[in-house]
């Protein structure tokens, strides 16, 4: 149990950074109106751990429910909103994609918040919507594509849905519930699978043979494998060309797994800030120093002519593009250990990843990305040039703002 020491009476919640755990002391078990595991539905028990108050992966739907309308309280959602936009704008980013939507409510009803928030006139960013497999717990896949067609009737130019559609292999990878093959976790332990393969096989048939384009959350060499078997008994069951089937994320692999990825035809979205926080730390717990510098196979994945994206996963990573690209390119720790050099992004790479090749990974590819007659008139204004400061300093390269769709917006004050 959370020490209830820290308080016996006001509830004590603490969300781990991963996202996919909590940990909540003895009140916190009551507000969240889960005290034993027989209120926990049957087929998330195992992820549910009452006696230590922890909720992980799939465990989580267990306690959302309260959770969710606590964030989502109005006052507190709308603070929450101003945040991302300011957040947003910032970084110089003109479009970004929420991979989960339906997390926390009903799909639909989640969709109509963000459309509130962010399809105003005044928010200098356009959002694509992205349903995820938890969403549908209890449903069935088909009924799951009847709702995720129907959502597109509440499409804008600013918020909308464009046939894409989330999995979850394997677990977290700040939190080490990762899958990893022989010889697994340095200190035993086992990685979990955010819902059973089984079902996430069905959806994704249904949503493969609907046309949607597919993105899968996997971290682990296991997940990874699970993910690569998962497209072919696609590609043999109903071949498409241009599927772009995405891995999200992609911790730790292999380069055969990469190699198969290529051969595949698959995308990759990455998470670079595993590099830079996690590596110092994961070389002595959990992975071992060969495996921990090997994270983010970046490199060979550009190599082997892989499309790659660069993310945040915010609030896993600032939403700072080129933060991400920095990593990406120098590979370093935050304790200035650099791994496996071999497997940096050069600066063209780096650049790409965090605009025309995510756009691909997108299919907005027509759109957005880059400069071109025809496409939309959005731009990231810096004050210094990325080919004259190099690699080295596209982290501290300041962001005056953006122009969305030809128009201008700053984001910082300009000098007297």
């Amino acid at each position: 149990m959370l020490d209830d020491e820290i308080s016996a009476t006001l509830p004590v919640v603490l969300w781990h950074r991963s996202f996919h755990a909590i940990t909540a002391n003895s009140p916190a078990l009551d507000w969240l109106g889960v005290t034993e595991i027989g209120q926990v539905d049957e087929a998330i028990r195992h992820q549910v751990d009452i006696g230590a108050g922890h909720f992980f992966e799939g465990g989580l739907s267990a306690v959302f429910g309260r959770i969710g309308g606590y964030f989502f309280e109005p006052s507190r959602l709308s603070r929450g909103f101003a945040n991302l936009i300011e957040m947003v704008h910032a970084g110089g980013i003109t479009t970004i994609a929420d991979m989960g939507t339906g997390l926390f409510m009903d799909t639909a009803t989640e969709a109509a918040r963000i459309h509130q928030a962010l399809g105003e006139d005044s928010v200098p960013f356009r959002t694509m919507l992205t349903p995820i497999c938890t969403a549908f717990a209890g449903s069935t896949p088909e009924d799951a594509l009847a709702i995720c067609d129907s959502l597109h009737e509440t499409n804008t130019e600013k918020v909308f849905f464009d046939r894409h559609f989330k999995l979850m292999a394997d677990g977290a990878f700040f939190s080490q519930t990762f899958q990893l093959s022989e010889p697994g976790y340095i200190d035993g332990h086992e990685g979990e699978w955010v819902q059973p393969t089984e079902s996430t096989d069905l959806f994704a048939d249904v949503f493969w043979r609907a046309g949607y384009q597919i993105h899968i959350h996997c971290n682990g060499d296991r997940g990874a494998r699970y993910s690569i078997d998962l497209l072919k008994r696609l590609l043999n069951a109903h071949p498409r060309v241009d599927h772009r089937f995405t891995m999200e994320h992609w911790g730790y692999s292999t380069e055969d797994q990469n190699r198969q990825l290529a051969t595949l035809g698959a995308v990759v979205s990455g998470q670079p800030n595993y590099i830079y926080v996690l590596g110092d730390k994961y070389a002595a717990f959990g992975l071992g120093t060969d495996r921990a510098h090997q994270m983010c196979r970046f490199g060979s994945l550009v190599a082997l002519g892989v499309p790659l994206a660069l993310h945040s996963d915010c609030a896993m990573a600032p939403l700072e593009p080129l933060r991400l690209a920095w990593i990406a390119a120098n590979r370093r720790t935050i304790a200035g250990t650099e791994l496996a050099p071999a497997e940096r992004l050069n600066l063209d790479q780096a650049l790409r990843a965090v605009t025309i090749d995510a756009a691909w990974i997108l299919g907005l590819e027509d759109e957005v990305g880059s400069i071109r007659a025809g496409k939309k008139a959005d731009f990231t204004v810096l004050e210094k040039d990325p080919y004259e400061v190099g690699v080295e300093g596209l982290a501290d390269i300041p962001v005056w703002g953006t122009v969305f769709e030809g128009r201008p917006a700053p984001s910082i004050r300009e000098p007297d």
